[in-house]
């Protein structure tokens, strides 16, 4: 049994409601989402360009890439039953490889967070996680299965120097009223809350569970919901955020 604590769910901050992001080989990634995940896998606007994920109550579009440099890498988080975090890790177990952290544990415990979560990778090597927030009951019942996959928890944001992950996170709470997530440094934030968070890393920063990979800029489009309507997009940079209200 995991330890945990429920305190009172607080207002609604932000959801995730899409997310648009690039990819160097859709087949791969339509067939580890459609038969690995267990997640319904359609074709994009952009036909055999593009596929879009279904992912609860998020979509996940992913689009082809046409650059000649490495290919992007992403970290998206699927929220789960706060309470499956077990059994859907030996649910995954049989699908793919996870990831250890230092200590060589699979599941990850964010007490800060009052979370767990564990991690593993797409075909593209995108820094996936199934993430149950003990801050939202959820009263499933039965074996895991994707069905149970409820949001995009967390979709992860690379901020360019000239921008700076402060500036971004001031942005996002100037314009869309995103409230920061417990705290903001120079080179990680978080805003939003449990239900739909956008974790802004620096440019450069190794991802977590992925040392090996630093944090690149690459094209992200999230659309969220939120108190306030309106966009934030980084000057220069292919990354935007709107809001819908």
């Amino acid at each position: 049994m995991l330890p945990m604590t429920r305190p009172p769910v607080p207002p609604p901050n932000a959801a995730i409601l899409s997310a648009r992001l690039r990819a160097r080989d859709i087949d791969a990634l339509a067939d580890f989402y459609r038969s690995t995940l267990g997640l319904t896998v359609r074709p994009g606007n952009d036909g055999s360009n593009s596929i879009v994920v279904d992912a609860g109550a998020s979509r996940l579009e992913f689009t082809k890439s046409t650059g000649s440099g490495p290919r992007p890498v992403h970290h998206l988080a699927f929220g789960i039953p706060e309470h499956m975090v077990p059994e859907a890790l030996e649910w995954a177990r049989r699908r793919m490889t996870i990831l250890r952290d230092a200590r060589g544990d699979e599941i990850v415990h964010f007490a800060g967070w009052n979370a767990h979560a564990f991690y593993f990778m797409d075909p593209e090597g995108n820094i996936l996680e199934f993430i149950g927030r003990h801050d939202l009951p959820d009263d499933a019942a039965g074996p895991f299965h994707p069905g149970l996959i409820r949001s995009l928890s967390e979709v992860a944001i690379a901020v360019p120097d000239q921008t700076g992950v402060a500036a971004f996170a001031s942005a996002l709470r100037d314009t869309l009223g995103l409230s920061p997530y417990r705290s903001v440094s120079d080179d990680f934030a978080a805003v939003g809350d449990e239900r739909g968070l956008l974790v802004l890393v620096r440019e450069g920063r190794p991802w977590f569970m992925a040392e090996h990979v630093p944090a690149t800029v690459e094209a992200t489009e999230v659309t969220i919901a939120g108190p306030r309507r309106g966009t934030v997009q980084l000057p220069g940079v292919p990354i935007s955020v709107r809001c819908d209200g």
